[in-house]
């Protein structure tokens, strides 16, 4: 009887080692966590239209101007050049004017389609205003040419840009 109680005892100490085994086992956890970046860029476009707002503008002919004249283009009052969002995130506009004559002076308007308002914008400047993902903006300009305007022919170059940010 004895003997059975030894075995006894020893098989339950066996049991109870094989317990407590995996119960340490179970409790060890190893981690490694490793850091990772994302970044989701919006495709930006932008587009400029002939007053059809169809064909794309990729010149202006301001034809023969003389000291003393003010133009318009385009030339029909009421008649407007377009800019068009073409891409994902939202833009506000700039513009650039390179290798523009001096004693000429360069007004441009510009308004959100659907809005009643133009705002003059400045080389530089950046509109009030910002165009979603397939939102369109209306402009023109005014040429003043001062009478001390030099004589000659120019080919400046008018260059919009989308901002990401109504700072540019």
């Amino acid at each position: 009887m004895r003997k059975i109680r030894e075995i006894k005892i020893s098989l339950l100490m066996v049991l109870l080692l094989l317990a407590l085994t995996a119960l340490v086992t179970a409790a060890v956890v190893i981690t490694f966590t490793i850091d990772m970046q994302i970044q989701i860029l919006a495709v930006y476009g932008l587009t400029a239209y002939d007053t059809d707002h169809a064909t794309e503008l990729t010149f202006i002919d301001w034809g023969a101007l003389y000291r003393g004249n003010d133009t318009r283009r385009p030339e029909t009052t009421g008649a407007f050049y377009y800019l068009d969002n073409t891409g994902e995130g939202k833009i506000w506009l700039s513009y650039s004017i390179n290798d523009w004559p001096s004693g000429v002076m360069l007004e441009v308007y510009v308004r959100k389609m659907g809005t009643t308002s133009f705002e003059k914008l400045n080389p530089g400047d950046v509109s009030s205003f910002y165009l979603d993902e397939g939102e369109a903006a209306e402009w023109y300009m005014l040429v003043t040419v001062e009478n001390d305007a030099e004589f000659g022919t120019f080919t400046p170059k008018l260059t919009w840009q989308g901002c990401d940010s109504s700072a540019g």
